[in-house]
């Protein structure tokens, strides 16, 4: 009886620390911060290397009127990109 009770009480503790294992897996992967750094990082690449180019076509803009082109410029590009960039 207490060798049965011992393999109980093992596989027990084992699959309690499986699950505990798991779940802990588990929860990483649906952590919504991870997906916001992953687009915000897409983001602050796509947009570093539009500038660039935009800085490049239009050294000569005045800087609050390049800003605000830019931007524009961005959310075009995101619109049309969409499937790229997301």
């Amino acid at each position: 009886m207490t060798r049965l009770s011992r393999k109980w009480k093992v596989s027990i503790l084992l699959f309690l620390s499986l699950g505990i294992n798991i779940y802990f897996r588990l929860n990483t992967l649906f952590l919504p911060s991870t997906k916001i750094q992953a687009r915000e990082r897409v983001y602050s690449e796509v947009s570093e290397e539009l500038y660039k180019k935009f800085s490049e076509n239009y050294p000569d803009f005045p800087n609050p009127a390049k800003e605000r082109f830019f931007d524009i410029l961005f959310k075009t590009y995101l619109k049309e990109q969409k499937k790229e960039v997301k």
